[in-house]
C-alpha cells in the first residue's frame, strides 16, 4: 500500500523554527495534509518527541522518533528509531558529545519544550545548533548499534549535507537512504543520479513552519502503516529498475 510520509519536520525546540510548530500543530496538520507517517528530527535534541507521539494517539497518524545530528564536520544525519525508548537510549549516549555552551535566543531563538497538550512546560537552554563532536562515520556506528537506521539529509542543497562537505558518499559506510527536500526541488543533480541511484530517495519537508509539511507528494509502499516496517524499508538499497 502507499503510505504518505514527511520524515524530517521541527518542532520549536529547534531554534530556527516557528513557535507554532508545537506537538498538536504539528500533528493536526499532518492529518489535514493527508500524511499518514511523520518524523519530528529535531536538531541535536529529542525534547519534544514524546509529546508530539502522545499527541498523536487515537489519531490516524503515526510518529516516527527521530533527530536531526550536526556531525564534526557539519554534515546534517537523520535517524530514525522503532520505539521512543531506542532513541532516548542513543541520545543518552550522544548528548554528553555537544559543546556546553549556552544558546542566546535574541540571536538563534528559543529552544521550547512542550507537553501533549501544547502547554510549555520549559526551555532547553544548550545551544543545539552546534556540531556534537562526534564523526560522521561514529554517529552512523552508534545508530546502528542503538537499532536505528541512519539517513543522510538534504543531500540536494549546498550547505550541511554528504554531498556538499565530503563530496562524495563512502561506499563502504552502510547506509542504503538519503534524503532529498522538496524546497530544492526534490531531486538530485542530474550530475548526481546515476552515481547515486543505488540509494532510496526520500523526499521529505525540512518543514519549520506549519505550512511547510509535505502533502501527499511522497510515498513509500508498505505491507501496512508501521514504522518497522518504514525503518525495514529505508535499511534496503532501491532496488534495480
Amino acid at each position: 500500500m502507499k503510505v504518505y510520509v514527511d520524515l524530517h519536520i521541527h518542532s520549536v525546540l529547534s531554534p530556527c523554527a516557528d513557535e507554532d510548530m508545537t506537538p498538536n500543530n504539528i500533528v493536526n496538520m499532518a492529518i489535514l495534509k493527508g500524511l499518514q507517517m511523520i518524523a519530528i528530527t529535531d536538531h541535536n535534541a529529542i525534547g519534544n518527541v514524546s509529546a508530539c507521539i502522545k499527541a498523536s494517539q487515537n489519531t490516524p497518524l503515526l510518529v516516527v522518533p527521530g533527530i536531526e545530528i550536526t556531525t564534526q564536520e557539519e554534515v546534517h544525519l537523520l535517524a530514525y528509531f522503532n520505539e521512543y525508548t531506542a532513541l532516548a537510549s542513543f541520545y543518552k549516549d550522544i548528548e554528553r558529545h555537544l559543546p556546553p555552551l549556552q544558546n542566546r535566543p535574541d540571536i538563534f531563538g528559543h529552544q521550547w519544550l512542550f507537553d501533549s497538550m501544547d502547554r510549555l512546560i520549559d526551555e532547553d537552554n544548550r545551544l543545539l545548533m552546534n556540531a556534537i563532536q562526534l564523526s560522521f562515520d561514529q554517529l552512523i556506528k552508534k545508530i546502528i548499534d542503538y537499532g536505528g537506521v541512519p539517513v543522510p539529509a538534504h543531500v540536494n542543497r549546498d550547505s550541511f549535507s554528504i554531498l556538499s562537505n565530503l563530496g562524495f558518499i563512502p561506499s563502504e559506510l552502510p547506509i542504503h537512504s538519503i534524503e532529498v527536500v522538496k524546497n530544492n526541488g526534490g531531486a538530485l543533480p542530474v550530475s548526481l543520479q546515476k552515481q547515486l541511484a543505488i540509494y532510496r530517495q526520500i523526499i521529505s519537508s525540512d518543514a519549520h513552519n506549519l505550512g511547510n509539511l509535505l502533502e501527499q507528494v511522497f510515498f513509500v509502499e508498505l505491507k501496512q502503516v508501521s514504522i518497522k516496517q518504514l525503518l525495514q524499508c529505508l535499511s534496503r538499497h532501491q532496488e534495480a529498475k
